[in-house]
């Protein structure tokens, strides 16, 4: 499973064993569990208040969660979740969510995850381009050594353009 984190965390006390206990049938969650458990997880992402992931049933199914205004909305593309009911995608999405957030504090965090440069690679590429301006101009407010970065590769483009020239 790849998880991707982009922004700071929404989810960590959100989304927890009393949110799957409250929304999914036993049944359901028995099921989700051990798609869980089978790593049909594909995928997990998160943006801001948000949370996608790819998970493989029958075909590949793409699950939604947010947060907004205290309250968690969710949707799957399978015909359970297509019912606007909770569905095992979206509990094996809960389950591996929580096992991430159990796994890796803030302390304990790895810098990257195995297949995250690919992924994000894939993401990167069908963003506008306005989104990967925001999204660099907000990571650059953040990080002074990425800021550096990129002024030093831009003076360095502006200089070899001048030589071009």
């Amino acid at each position: 499973m790849t998880v991707l984190e982009i922004d700071d965390p929404v989810f960590e006390g959100e989304l927890n064993s009393a949110f799957l206990a409250q929304h999914a049938e036993q049944r359901t969650w028995q099921k989700g569990n051990l798609y869980y458990q089978d790593g049909r997880v594909k995928q997990l992402a998160r943006q801001k208040n948000s949370l996608h992931a790819i998970v493989q049933g029958s075909q590949e199914y793409q699950v939604d969660l947010w947060y907004s205004d205290g309250v968690i909305g969710y949707r799957c593309s399978c015909p359970v979740g297509q019912r606007e009911f909770f569905c095992k995608h979206l509990v094996a999405v809960v389950q591996a969510w929580i096992e991430h957030c159990r796994r890796y504090t803030k302390s304990n965090a790895p810098d990257f995850y195995p297949h995250d440069i690919q992924w994000l690679e894939q993401y990167l590429n069908g963003l506008m381009r306005s989104s990967l301006v925001d999204i660099i101009l907000q990571q650059v407010r953040r990080d002074p050594e990425l800021r550096r970065g990129l002024l030093d590769e831009g003076m360095y483009f502006e200089v070899s353009k001048e030589n071009d020239e």
